[in-house]
């Protein structure tokens, strides 16, 4: 009796995967199937609306995506991460093998309690620890449920800052005001191009494409001043928090690399370039395209000369205005009753 119900059960299991993959290998050709001529519908149509149209097309699609990637960039905390391998550092300590000039009591002292010998993101305005936290630290959950703290930006400048600090306070100040500043052009540029091509117009769409142009020069300032600053903490600045005043086994020990935001915001500024050369491209093909109507809608006229008056029977034959195919237009004659033969 069990072997029976078991046999059933297994067939019945056989038959619902058997109907399942069937269903899946008919859906999965079915929208093959769709989405093929969806796709020549769709590249059909673009062709039938023109150049202009699908460059227009192709610099809107891009002119978003450069302003998502670069305002998911600058909102999110994984510009540099730093991976710190606590263990092997415990291990060293352990087995009393610090390098000479580390000390073991101010090491023992800082690593519970201090961010850089914890595993981090940091962002243009947080940093973000995804495992452990420092001890005694007062943090908040960030939109990604990950627990940071604000990173301080000075509200003056110090007398007792080096060089390079007062360097590193104006460039963090100088990479907000150029995101901002390429923000507020690529707004400008979005209203300008819906009435650029509410109303065909080649000048506005130009209008257009500088102030994307504008907007990919200003992000791209700003990503290039924060790398002027990653090089002055990295490189240039010895107090703490920074890199140059770690202990030499917190170094061997810590890997730092630039992540998906950092990322993200460059790949934003390439698709803000590209928008702006298809949106000079699609202004270009436009005012051919209005160049070659004008032309098509413009009247030529066909001389035709006589004899008149040399010994000739017929009378002069004017020129004769004739209109484009397919454009209205006048059909002048010579009302030739009124000579006599």
């Amino acid at each position: 009796m069990l072997t029976r119900e078991c046999l059933c059960v297994c067939v019945s299991v056989c038959l619902c995967v058997c109907v399942s993959v069937c269903l899946c290998v008919c859906l999965s050709a079915c929208l093959r199937v769709c989405v093929s001529v969806c796709l020549r519908v769709c590249v059909s149509a673009y062709w039938k609306m023109g150049a202009p149209a699908i460059l227009l097309s192709f610099a809107t699609i891009f002119g978003c995506i450069a302003v998502a990637c670069v305002a998911v960039a600058f909102a999110t905390d994984c510009w540099v991460e730093y991976d710190v391998n606590r263990q092997q550092i415990l291990e060293v300590l352990r087995r009393d093998q610090l390098p000479g000039q580390d000390n073991r009591d101010d090491i023992n002292k800082e690593m519970n309690r201090t961010s850089v010998w914890f595993d981090r993101t940091v962002g243009l305005w947080r940093q973000c620890y995804p495992s452990e936290i420092p001890y005694g630290m007062e943090v908040y959950l960030s939109p990604t449920d990950t627990s940071c703290t604000n990173i301080e930006y000075p509200k003056g400048e110090d007398p007792n800052w080096d060089p390079y600090q007062r360097a590193r306070f104006y460039l963090m100040r100088t990479i907000l005001a150029l995101f901002v500043a390429g923000f507020a052009m690529e707004m400008l540029s979005f209203f300008i191009g819906v009435f650029g091509c509410w109303r065909r117009s080649a000048a506005l769409l130009i209008s257009t494409g500088t102030f994307m142009l504008l907007a990919w020069l200003l992000h791209a300032g700003a990503l290039a001043v924060w790398h002027g600053v990653d090089y002055i903490e990295t490189k240039k600045l010895g107090m703490r928090p920074y890199e140059l005043s770690w202990p030499q086994v917190l170094r061997d020990n810590t890997t730092r690399h630039y992540s998906w935001s950092f990322m993200l915001a460059w790949i934003g500024c390439g698709f803000a370039l590209l928008s702006a050369i298809f949106l000079y491209a699609g202004a270009g093909t436009l005012r051919a395209e209005r160049r070659k109507e004008a032309a098509r809608a413009t009247q030529y006229v066909m001389p035709v000369y006589g004899g008149y008056g040399n010994g000739d029977k017929h009378p002069p034959y004017f020129a004769h205005a004739y209109s484009a195919p397919g454009v209205a237009g006048p059909y002048y004659y010579y009302n030739t009753n009124t000579y006599k033969y």
